[in-house]
Protein backbone atom coordinates (compact mmCIF):
# COMPACT_ATOMS: atom_id res chain seq x y z
CA UNK A 1 0.00 0.00 0.00
CA UNK A 2 2.81 2.36 0.90
CA UNK A 3 4.61 1.63 -2.38
CA UNK A 4 1.59 2.89 -4.39
CA UNK A 5 1.10 6.00 -2.30
CA UNK A 6 4.54 7.51 -2.88
CA UNK A 7 4.38 7.52 -6.71
CA UNK A 8 0.85 8.95 -6.54
CA UNK A 9 1.99 11.75 -4.24
CA UNK A 10 4.95 12.55 -6.50
CA UNK A 11 2.75 12.52 -9.60
CA UNK A 12 0.21 14.81 -7.91
CA UNK A 13 2.93 17.30 -6.97
CA UNK A 14 4.29 17.32 -10.52
CA UNK A 15 0.81 17.93 -11.98
CA UNK A 16 0.07 20.76 -9.54
CA UNK A 17 3.43 22.40 -10.29
CA UNK A 18 2.94 22.06 -14.05
CA UNK A 19 -0.53 23.60 -13.88
CA UNK A 20 0.92 26.77 -12.37
CA UNK A 21 3.67 27.16 -14.99
CA UNK A 22 3.60 29.10 -18.20
CA UNK A 23 2.27 32.42 -19.40
CA UNK A 24 -1.44 32.61 -18.66
CA UNK A 25 -1.94 35.18 -21.43
CA UNK A 26 -0.55 32.89 -24.12
CA UNK A 27 -3.32 30.30 -23.92
CA UNK A 28 -6.22 32.45 -22.75
CA UNK A 29 -5.30 35.53 -24.79
CA UNK A 30 -4.84 39.10 -23.64
CA UNK A 31 -7.39 41.47 -22.16
CA UNK A 32 -7.42 44.84 -23.88
CA UNK A 33 -8.89 48.13 -22.72
CA UNK A 34 -9.30 51.42 -24.46
CA UNK A 35 -11.45 54.39 -25.36
CA UNK A 36 -13.14 55.63 -28.53
CA UNK A 37 -13.55 59.37 -29.04
CA UNK A 38 -15.34 61.14 -31.90
CA UNK A 39 -14.24 64.75 -32.32
CA UNK A 40 -13.20 64.87 -28.66
CA UNK A 41 -16.43 63.37 -27.32
CA UNK A 42 -16.65 59.80 -25.91
CA UNK A 43 -18.37 57.45 -28.38
CA UNK A 44 -21.16 55.87 -26.36
CA UNK A 45 -22.40 52.36 -27.03
CA UNK A 46 -20.58 51.67 -30.29
CA UNK A 47 -19.02 48.42 -31.42
CA UNK A 48 -15.25 48.15 -31.66
CA UNK A 49 -13.94 45.13 -33.53
CA UNK A 50 -10.42 43.75 -33.97
CA UNK A 51 -9.71 41.78 -37.15
CA UNK A 52 -6.78 39.34 -37.15
CA UNK A 53 -4.88 38.42 -40.34
CA UNK A 54 -6.30 34.87 -40.20
CA UNK A 55 -9.89 36.17 -40.35
CA UNK A 56 -10.64 36.10 -36.61
CA UNK A 57 -12.84 38.83 -35.18
CA UNK A 58 -12.97 40.03 -31.58
CA UNK A 59 -15.47 42.66 -30.53
CA UNK A 60 -16.65 44.73 -27.63
CA UNK A 61 -18.94 47.65 -26.94
CA UNK A 62 -18.10 51.03 -25.48
CA UNK A 63 -19.83 52.25 -22.37
CA UNK A 64 -21.27 55.69 -21.67
CA UNK A 65 -17.76 57.08 -21.19
CA UNK A 66 -16.44 55.62 -24.47
CA UNK A 67 -14.34 52.95 -22.76
CA UNK A 68 -14.26 49.26 -23.67
CA UNK A 69 -12.72 45.95 -22.60
CA UNK A 70 -12.19 42.99 -24.91
CA UNK A 71 -10.88 39.68 -23.49
CA UNK A 72 -9.15 36.64 -24.99
CA UNK A 73 -7.30 38.45 -27.77
CA UNK A 74 -4.25 36.78 -29.32
CA UNK A 75 -1.07 38.81 -29.77
CA UNK A 76 -0.36 40.23 -33.21
CA UNK A 77 -1.22 42.98 -35.67
CA UNK A 78 -4.96 43.72 -35.81
CA UNK A 79 -7.03 45.97 -38.03
CA UNK A 80 -9.64 47.86 -36.03
CA UNK A 81 -13.14 48.97 -36.96
CA UNK A 82 -15.61 51.14 -35.09
CA UNK A 83 -19.29 51.26 -35.99
CA UNK A 84 -22.65 52.11 -34.59
CA UNK A 85 -24.46 49.04 -33.34
CA UNK A 86 -27.10 48.04 -35.92
CA UNK A 87 -30.66 48.46 -34.71
CA UNK A 88 -29.77 50.11 -31.41
CA UNK A 89 -31.40 53.40 -30.66
CA UNK A 90 -28.98 55.81 -29.12
CA UNK A 91 -25.84 54.34 -30.63
CA UNK A 92 -22.94 56.62 -31.33
CA UNK A 93 -22.81 59.76 -29.27
CA UNK A 94 -26.25 59.79 -27.62
CA UNK A 95 -27.64 57.63 -24.86
CA UNK A 96 -29.44 54.34 -25.15
CA UNK A 97 -33.15 54.86 -24.56
CA UNK A 98 -34.75 52.95 -21.75
CA UNK A 99 -38.29 51.45 -21.83
CA UNK A 100 -39.77 54.25 -19.65
CA UNK A 101 -38.46 56.95 -21.99
CA UNK A 102 -39.70 55.06 -25.05
CA UNK A 103 -43.18 54.65 -23.52
CA UNK A 104 -43.31 58.35 -22.56
CA UNK A 105 -42.31 59.41 -26.09
CA UNK A 106 -44.90 57.04 -27.59
CA UNK A 107 -47.60 58.60 -25.39
CA UNK A 108 -46.51 62.12 -26.37
CA UNK A 109 -46.59 61.18 -30.05
CA UNK A 110 -50.09 59.73 -29.62
CA UNK A 111 -51.22 62.92 -27.88
CA UNK A 112 -49.72 65.13 -30.59
CA UNK A 113 -46.87 66.50 -28.47
CA UNK A 114 -43.98 64.83 -30.29
CA UNK A 115 -42.95 67.52 -32.76
CA UNK A 116 -45.71 67.25 -35.34
CA UNK A 117 -45.67 63.50 -35.61
CA UNK A 118 -41.97 63.28 -36.37
CA UNK A 119 -39.87 60.58 -34.80
CA UNK A 120 -37.80 61.96 -31.91
CA UNK A 121 -34.10 62.02 -32.70
CA UNK A 122 -30.98 61.96 -30.57
CA UNK A 123 -27.54 63.35 -31.09
CA UNK A 124 -26.60 59.81 -32.13
CA UNK A 125 -27.49 60.05 -35.81
CA UNK A 126 -24.50 58.74 -37.78
CA UNK A 127 -21.72 60.34 -35.78
CA UNK A 128 -19.18 57.71 -36.87
CA UNK A 129 -18.11 58.03 -40.52
CA UNK A 130 -18.79 54.89 -42.58
CA UNK A 131 -15.11 54.33 -43.43
CA UNK A 132 -14.44 53.26 -39.83
CA UNK A 133 -16.69 50.21 -40.22
CA UNK A 134 -14.50 48.76 -43.00
CA UNK A 135 -11.22 47.09 -41.95
CA UNK A 136 -9.64 47.91 -45.33
CA UNK A 137 -10.51 51.62 -45.08
CA UNK A 138 -10.56 52.52 -41.37
CA UNK A 139 -6.81 53.11 -41.13
CA UNK A 140 -6.99 51.95 -37.50
CA UNK A 141 -4.58 49.25 -36.30
CA UNK A 142 -3.43 47.80 -32.99
CA UNK A 143 -0.29 45.75 -32.45
CA UNK A 144 -1.57 43.59 -29.60
CA UNK A 145 1.11 42.50 -27.13
CA UNK A 146 1.61 42.15 -23.39
CA UNK A 147 3.27 45.60 -23.53
CA UNK A 148 0.44 47.23 -25.51
CA UNK A 149 -2.83 46.43 -23.73
CA UNK A 150 -4.53 49.82 -23.87
CA UNK A 151 -5.22 52.25 -26.68
CA UNK A 152 -7.34 55.31 -27.43
CA UNK A 153 -8.88 55.83 -30.87
CA UNK A 154 -9.68 59.42 -31.88
CA UNK A 155 -12.01 59.70 -34.87
CA UNK A 156 -11.67 63.31 -35.94
CA UNK A 157 -13.29 63.42 -39.38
Amino acid sequence: MRRCAIPLIVLSCVLVAAAGCGNKNSSAGLTLTGKVMVKGVPAQRVQIKLHSPDGGEFSGQTGADGTFTIASIPAGEMKVTVAEIPGSSGAGMGGKSDPKTAAMMKDKMKDGEGGGGQRPTTEASSKIPAKYSNPAKSGLTWTVSAENLSQEFNLND
